[in-house]
């Protein structure tokens, strides 16, 4: 966030309480169409949660990149001294009913605290209440982006929102036997830990899918991949600066090889200046072309040797698109190059005396 908020844009951070990467689908369905209408750039990630699950352990930690233990009590304070803001650059929304409030133009960072999916958690009867429930808010949480992209716009501001979660949730399987009626708690230093725990700095965590109160079918603070996974959805108007493609591609040799009347050869080399893998390159048409390769590690060089045709003749120097997709840091792209490309000219002229000639066979 540090580099939007020196770039001067809106920063809008959307901390989902008890958002599962596991059900984020829900969330990105509802954003879909505001991605389109706005041209907003999406990237999405999974990230693992602070442990244990808590609220109170992860939430402050998400948004400040900073253990709870060694940051001011106060939220707000929290917020500005991690990202050095004057009291009028930081709004907080804590409820919903807030969100619908239009933003000054002197704020710079927003943080929404979006409640009440972990409100409607514990007293959920099944993860499919659970997945209901997430889809209103998923609405509600897409109109206050909206609105909020309309009031970066009105200012002539670009616009960075992250959506994330402090945990996710489990679906539990069978009620804890012991004495603990508490979802997790504080070992002390007389306590020994139970059996089926494990101790995360000064807390006893659950490692199956237990529920220490009797009315917790849904619950967290435990190790299930349900609570530890939560998404990192980025959405921005433009990026802080122009991306450059970790893909470079240069023709081994200018001249492609002929191989039939309209069939060619061409060999490129690709390097990789940070490792992407799954890439797929294909030509644009007339052409038809595609190659692939699995994965390319950093500062790493690979020749590769396409095969493609065209419906039409083609002479002489040509310039043809090649478009690439690739994996980098788990995240789908696509980017495109042109290459100037020597097409052989025909043994034989296309005159009328040429094809008169070629009739004769």
């Amino acid at each position: 966030m540090h580099e939007f908020l020196k770039a001067n844009y809106l920063v809008i951070v959307v901390m989902v309480d008890a958002l599962s990467a596991l059900n984020q689908d829900v969330l990105l369905a509802e954003l879909q169409p505001l991605i389109e209408q706005e041209h907003l750039t999406l990237h999405s990630e999974i990230l693992f949660a602070p442990l244990p699950t808590l609220t109170e352990v992860g939430k402050m930690a998400v948004l400040t990149g900073k253990p709870v233990t060694k940051l001011p009590s106060d939220n707000e304070t929290a917020l500005r001294e991690t990202y050095q803001l004057k009291p009028e650059a930081l709004k907080i929304v804590r409820n919903w009913k807030e969100s619908s409030e239009h933003l000054e133009a002197q704020t710079n960072l927003l943080v929404f605290f979006e409640n009440r999916l972990d409100e409607r958690l514990h007293e959920c009867v099944s993860f499919e209440k659970h997945c209901a429930d997430l889809k209103p808010i998923s609405s509600q949480i897409t109109t206050s982006i909206q609105r909020w992209t309309k009031d970066a716009m009105n200012t002539g501001r670009d616009i960075a929102i992250f959506i994330t979660a402090d945990h996710g949730m489990t679906v539990t399987q069978e009620q804890y036997s012991g004495d603990i009626k508490e979802r997790v708690f504080k070992l002390n230093s007389a306590d020994n830990l139970p059996e089926g725990f494990v101790k995360v700095d000064n807390y006893a965590v659950p490692k199956r899918r237990l529920r220490l109160k009797a009315d917790d079918l849904l619950t967290h603070g435990g190790l299930t991949p349900e609570e530890v996974l939560i998404p990192l959805i980025t959405l921005i108007s433009r990026p802080t600066q122009p991306s450059k493609t970790p893909l470079e591609v240069d023709l081994s040799v200018q001249n492609c090889i002929k191989l039939s009347d309209k069939q060619w050869q061409l060999e490129l080399t690709l390097t990789a200046s940070v490792a992407v893998d799954s890439i797929h390159l294909s030509l644009a048409t007339p052409f038809n072309g595609k190659s692939y390769i699995d994965s390319l590690r950093a500062n790493k060089s690979q020749n590769l040797i396409i095969n493609f045709n065209s419906n039409q003749h083609q002479e002489g120097p040509i310039e043809m698109t090649l478009s690439l997709t690739y994996n980098r840091a788990g995240a789908r792209e696509e980017n495109q190059k042109l290459l100037l490309v020597q097409f052989p000219a025909s043994l034989l002229e296309k005159d009328a005396d040429t094809q008169n000639f070629e009739g004769m066979f």
